[in-house]
C-alpha cells in the first residue's frame, strides 16, 4: 500500500481506489482528481484557472461547465480529498488522503491516462466518456482475486450501465497501453442433457488478465 503523500515518479500518479465510488454523473469530481494528479508539479500541487481545467478536460466554455467544476472542487474539499487555496481566478489544489476511509492507493501511468483521453484518434466506431475507460481499467487493474467477472458485475460495482462497461472493455482491448498486456478469455460451462451428454455450452463469464511488463 502506498501513502498518497509519498513522492511518485514522474511517469506515474497515485490513484485512490476509493475514488471509484465517486458519483458517475458527469464525473466532475473524479475528473478534477485525475487532472490534479496528472498535472501536479511539486508535492502533488496543481495551479490553474477554470479555463485551464476546461482545456485539459476538453470541455467548451459554458456556465454549466464552470459551475460543475466549481461544485466538484467544493465537494472534494469537504470530503477531505483535496486541499484548496484560491487566489482570484487561480486555484491551488493538492491531493490528500485526509478524508479517505480506504487508504489503498495504486500507481497509474500518466501515459495510460493520456491514451484513454485520446482514444478517439485511433478508435472511431465506439464512443463513451474517456473517464469511464479509466474507471473500468483501474477496477480491473486493481483486482486481486482471479474470480470470473461479468459485465453486469463490473457495471454494478462501478454504478455504470452494462453497455458502458462492455464498450469500455472493447476500447481498452484496442488501446496501446505501454508497459502492460491486457487479455480476456470467455469462460464457458458445459450444459448436459438428461443422458449426461454435452449438447451445448453457455458463457459463465470472463477472465481478465492485466500483465505488467515493468517493475514498480
Amino acid at each position: 500500500m502506498i501513502d498518497i503523500a509519498e513522492r511518485f515518479d514522474f511517469d506515474t500518479i497515485p490513484f485512490a481506489c476509493e475514488w471509484l465510488e465517486l458519483p458517475t454523473k458527469k464525473d466532475w469530481q473524479l475528473k478534477i482528481l485525475v487532472l490534479t494528479s496528472v498535472l501536479a508539479e511539486n508535492n502533488l500541487a496543481y495551479r490553474g484557472t477554470l479555463a485551464n481545467m476546461r482545456e485539459w478536460l476538453g470541455i467548451k466554455q459554458s456556465t454549466t461547465a464552470n459551475k460543475g467544476i466549481q461544485e466538484a472542487i467544493q465537494k472534494l474539499e469537504e470530503k477531505g480529498y483535496i486541499f484548496l487555496k484560491q487566489e482570484g481566478r487561480t486555484y491551488h489544489i493538492s491531493i490528500t488522503n485526509k478524508g479517505l476511509r480506504n487508504k489503498e492507493i495504486i500507481k497509474i501511468r500518466k501515459q495510460w491516462v493520456t491514451t484513454f483521453k485520446n482514444y478517439k484518434e485511433n478508435i472511431t466506431d465506439i464512443s463513451i466518456d474517456w473517464l469511464q475507460l479509466l474507471r473500468v481499467f483501474v477496477y480491473l487493474y486493481n483486482r486481486k482475486d482471479s474470480n470470473i467477472l461479468t459485465t453486469s458485475k463490473i457495471a454494478e460495482d462501478l454504478n455504470i450501465s452494462i453497455e458502458t462497461a462492455r464498450k469500455a472493455i472493447k476500447i481498452i482491448e484496442q488501446c496501446n497501453l505501454n508497459g502492460i498486456i491486457f487479455r480476456k478469455q470467455t469462460i464457458k460451462q458445459e450444459v448436459r442433457n438428461e443422458q449426461g451428454e454435452i449438447f451445448t455450452y453457455r458463457n459463465k463469464g470472463t477472465d481478465f488478465a492485466i500483465i505488467v511488463l515493468f517493475a514498480d
